[in-house]
């Protein structure tokens, strides 16, 4: 038998791929949803899914099992967003307006924008705030859906300023639900020096 440390019963929803494989192209546009299932959990892996009935003959509580009522729930798998760049300051909203009205990139950086305008602030912000922004922009991944990021470091282009964003990374990753997987990338650009 299973021992189990958490169990989520009666769950409205359950969400998963149609397959129980790798699900690629069109099939990912095919779901299984199952209502009141039981999802069980061990540690930090999932060691069951299915039915009351099936959960009594394949598992067992632990003497310390939390037991939730699912009834309000939907469950689904979190997605991975393997490319994100998290730590930096401001934003360039703005840029992409002037892309849609016609605007090349290469004149929106000779006025001083695109990525050398965000090297620029980065290095001016403090670590205190680049947490707080990179925090908030984390906080509005997790509610979308995102359980694990990989996110750059890149918009220093200098030693300082790279350890100041991976050092970001790490803070987070220590604070924040979503795991964060930090990649050090010091060539994004050729440094304004």
């Amino acid at each position: 038998m299973v021992e189990i440390d958490l169990l989520i019963r009666n769950i409205r929803s359950i969400v998963n791929p149609a397959a129980d494989d790798q699900v690629r192209g069109n099939e990912l546009n095919s779901l299984r949803i199952s209502e009141g299932g039981w999802l069980g959990a061990s540690g930090e892996r999932i060691s069951f899914v299915g039915t009351g009935e099936d959960f009594d003959k394949e598992c067992r509580l632990s003497a310390t099992a939390t037991v939730i009522d699912g009834g309000d729930f939907v469950v689904m798998p979190g997605f991975v967003d393997p490319h994100t760049h998290l730590p930096f300051a401001g934003t360039r909203q703005g840029e992409f307006r002037e892309k849609l009205q016609g605007v090349s990139y290469l004149e929106i950086a000779r006025r001083g924008g695109g990525i050398k305008g965000t090297v620029r602030k980065t290095r001016q912000v403090r670590l205190e705030d680049l947490i707080q922004e990179a925090e908030k922009r984390l906080g509005r991944m997790l509610l979308s859906g995102s359980t694990t990021i990989e996110a750059k470091s890149g918009y220093g282009l200098d030693r300082e300023s790279e350890l100041k964003q991976l050092e970001t990374l790490k803070v987070l990753n220590s604070l924040h639900p979503v795991d964060i997987i930090p990649t050090f990338m010091g060539a994004h650009e050729i440094p304004p020096e």
